[in-house]
């Protein structure tokens, strides 16, 4: 493959503490979203999660579906994957997000968590996220803003924000590796990516009601007047939320 795709992801990085730690974390919120979406029991979904990696969220949330297929391209943390202690529904597979090796219509539900800004092509893996939905299937989309302070995957302050040279270079002199793979967008341009689905957004219930949502402290306790305060903010700053929590449906 080109370049541009992190077929060697964690290769390049290696142990990631911090990341792999917070896979319980996402994996609650991801599985209390879909129960309040869905009108359905979740054992009888057939489950498609893209991005796996080694696996640390896949064995998570297998055990509540059905059927649960997990990809990646990067072979190596698929090779971690197998080696763990993983439910008997859970199957890993070496597959391009943008060239689904799926039949049209199969899955209830895809998951799709903080990957479209490591895929070369997003608008196509939409596409094909969307031909490989059932009719009334759904998609959990956890996406990344651009116009945050501390980029998320590098941890370095505002190295989303710059134009791929700079942020190539800045990427060097930080000692982060010397090519920025990611591509994070902007509020409007996320929009634009999922036009093709409906868009049920729980990025302000999550904040406002994280305990429904499986999530920690909230600001908002008892209508205090900090969190009546802190909830218009969140309002009128939608666009610069670090991070949004839709779940798409397909739509037309």
């Amino acid at each position: 493959m080109p370049k541009e795709y992190q077929t060697n992801f964690s290769e390049l990085y290696g142990d990631r503490p911090h990341y792999e730690n917070s896979r319980p974390d996402k994996a609650k919120i991801t599985l209390s979203i879909l129960r309040d979406a869905l009108d359905a029991d979740l054992k009888s979904l057939r489950t498609l999660e893209i991005g796996c990696y080694k696996g640390e969220i896949s064995r998570h949330l297998a055990p509540h579906f059905n059927e649960y297929f997990a990809i990646d391209i990067d072979i190596n943390a698929l090779e971690i994957a197998h080696e763990k202690d993983n439910p008997a529904n859970l199957h890993f597979n070496e597959q391009n997000a943008e060239d689904l090796n799926f039949k049209d219509e199969v899955f209830d539900v895809v998951i799709c968590s903080h990957i479209y800004e490591h895929t070369p092509h997003p608008k196509t893996m939409l596409e094909e996220i969307r031909r490989v939905l059932k009719p009334d299937g759904v998609c959990y989309f956890a996406a990344g803003n651009r116009y945050q302070i501390n980029e998320p995957i590098h941890r370095l302050p505002f190295l989303s924000w710059l134009p791929k040279p700079l942020a190539h270079r800045y990427m060097k002199l930080a000692g982060k590796g010397d090519y920025y793979y990611e591509t994070l967008y902007s509020y409007s341009k996320l929009r634009q990516l999922v036009s093709d689905f409906s868009i049920e957004d729980y990025t302000l219930k999550f904040i406002e009601q994280p305990d429904q949502f499986g999530g920690k402290h909230s600001w908002f306790e008892n209508g205090s007047p900090i969190g009546k305060g802190f909830s218009k903010l969140l309002r009128l700053g939608y666009p610069m939320i670090p991070t949004y929590l839709w779940v798409l449906r397909k739509s037309g």
